[in-house]
């Protein structure tokens, strides 16, 4: 198969199915798929979807797409996955070419072609239940992550003078199911919904366990107050792909090729390496505690767990709705002095340009799978709060064309506007370039594709990834032309709070030491 960028992203592109027939077979059997999809409402008190993942114990192949914080439109469902049908993965093979990779664990059968990840994973989506759901989110699908350095698949012509970082890592990890567990927040109702025969299963079993000490409360020591005043250096125990003074001089040099008009704003990160973190289980019972958020998540994908407490969607899809909502401005929450941060905010020119701008740049993306004049901006920087930070967020909303699908609208939003700076791919390119090593699941997406052809992610910040035997934490911000480098750096450090309050706490806590 060709590069396959082209033709250009966003465009409908004709082609032959992207999963041989045999795997789609091996994967959902058409007789077990439901034309409509088997629906089991829970009795009141009964646990919710991140109660019965910590009373399943978290098995391998769970999935929690988690709504924390206030509840809101955006902030309504939770939704559990286990007992994955399969697995998959992406690499890169060369420039644009990738190969494919699926498990199917029941029958212990591997399968692995080449074609375009994103077409196959829409493929396989499809079959994982009805292609109508009501009202609900979702029955069956796919939990998708999309690593940064899928950019590079994307568009291989601009990145084919720059070696990958780490050849071999996946660019694309997923998780098929066949069944959820949906919780929704605002009518306080849990359900299990399935999408293929025998998908409940795992839920009802998991159900039946003893409840013990189902949900875990951080005690106040585990959760103290956090400081306003970002940290002057990283905590023992902490290392950093960029220190201070690398991180410094790549801000100056980003602002050198702002002035060249090599680009406008670079969003320019750092790694921290966690040595001796606790699992991924106790990052998460800390992290949904310390720092809710409307897409946390614990995400168990072949070869990385993500613990993630994202404030921000990258893109959703309802029927031929769409909506991303970018985030850019940010200032720390403190009982003290919250006002004054979030005055400060609200009152800062170089924030608001910096939102302004990637609005823009998402405008553009999806413009290239909007019916003519649909792209509007429903809402420019309105001041959010969360757990920890005040955010600017602007919401973006389209109507899609009758021919685009779920890999059509990934392809032109990809990789998020508001984790890479515009121009898009001259700005990857800056990044690649400037940062030592590669993001992975960081800076990229997660979330899920609906067999009915729905879609939502989120852009994967204030996570704790862990992959390759050590556990990760990306932070960084906007790079524009009037930032101040050791400005840039603590906000940097002001959001790796939540991340090292997470560790920190986990640690402590008992159920940790047993």
């Amino acid at each position: 198969m060709g590069p396959i960028s082209a033709p250009p992203r966003g465009e409908r592109r004709s082609r032959h199915a992207a999963v041989p027939g045999c795997v789609l077979d091996a994967v959902a059997p058409g007789h077990r798929r439901r034309d409509t999809p088997r629906i089991l409402r829970l009795p009141v008190g009964s646990p919710k979807p991140a109660e019965l993942l910590d009373r399943a114990g978290y098995p391998a192949g769970a999935c929690l797409l988690e709504s924390g914080g206030a509840v809101g439109p955006r902030a309504r469902w939770s939704l559990l996955f286990l007992e994955p049908l399969a697995s998959f993965e992406a690499r890169e093979i060369a420039a644009g070419e990738a190969e494919l990779r699926l498990t199917t664990p029941a029958r212990g059968l591997v399968h692995q072609w080449i074609a375009d990840p994103l077409d196959a994973i829409e493929d396989l989506a499809r079959v994982l239940g009805p292609s109508e759901s009501g009202s609900l989110p979702i029955t069956g699908g796919i939990i998708v992550s999309l690593s940064h350095e899928l950019v590079r698949l994307l568009e291989p012509n601009s990145f084919a003078y720059l070696p990958a970082k780490e050849p071999g890592e996946p660019l694309v990890r997923a998780r098929l199911y066949g069944a959820a567990m949906l919780h929704d927040r605002r009518i306080n109702r849990t359900l299990l919904a399935e999408g293929r025969r025998g998908g409940m299963r795992p839920f009802l079993r998991a159900l039946k366990t003893p409840a013990g000490s189902v949900e875990h409360r951080l005690d106040s020591t585990s959760n103290p107050q956090l400081s306003i005043e970002p940290p002057r250096s990283l905590p023992a125990g902490i290392r950093s792909s960029l220190d201070r003074d690398n991180y410094l001089r790549a801000v100056e040099t980003i602002q050198g090729l702002i002035r060249e008009g090599e680009t406008y704003e670079v969003n320019l990160t750092q790694q921290l390496k966690l040595t001796d973190a606790p699992d991924a289980a106790a990052l998460h019972r800390a992290l949904r505690l310390i720092a809710p958020a409307p897409f946390s998540a614990y995400a168990d994908l072949p070869g990385a767990t993500i613990v993630s407490s994202s404030p921000e969607r990258l893109v959703r899809m309802r029927g031929r709705h769409v909506e991303s909502r970018p985030i850019k401005g940010t200032r720390p929450r403190n009982r003290m002095a919250d006002r004054v941060m979030l005055r400060e905010l609200l009152r800062s020119d170089k924030d608001r340009a910096e939102n302004i701008m990637i609005c823009d740049l998402v405008r553009n993306d999806l413009g290239r799978i909007a019916e003519p004049g649909t792209v509007r901006v429903e809402r420019l920087c309105r001041p959010e709060r969360h757990a920890l930070v005040h955010h600017l967020v602007s919401t973006v909303i389209a109507k899609h064309r009758k021919d685009v699908g779920s890999a059509d609208l990934l392809r032109a939003i990809f990789p998020p506007g508001s984790m890479t700076g515009a121009p898009k791919i001259r700005t990857c390119q800056i990044i690649d370039e400037l940062e030592p090593v590669a993001r992975g699941p960081y800076g990229g997406a997660l979330g899920y594709i609906a067999s009915h052809g729905d879609v939502d992610f989120s852009v994967v910040i204030r996570a704790l990834v862990q992959r390759l035997g050590r556990t990760e934490l990306g932070v960084g911000g906007a790079v524009t032309v009037d930032s101040e480098p050791m400005e840039e750096y603590s906000e940097s450090l002001v959001k790796a709070r939540g991340g090292i309050a997470a560790v920190e706490a986990a640690c402590a806590s008992p159920r940790t030491r047993k």
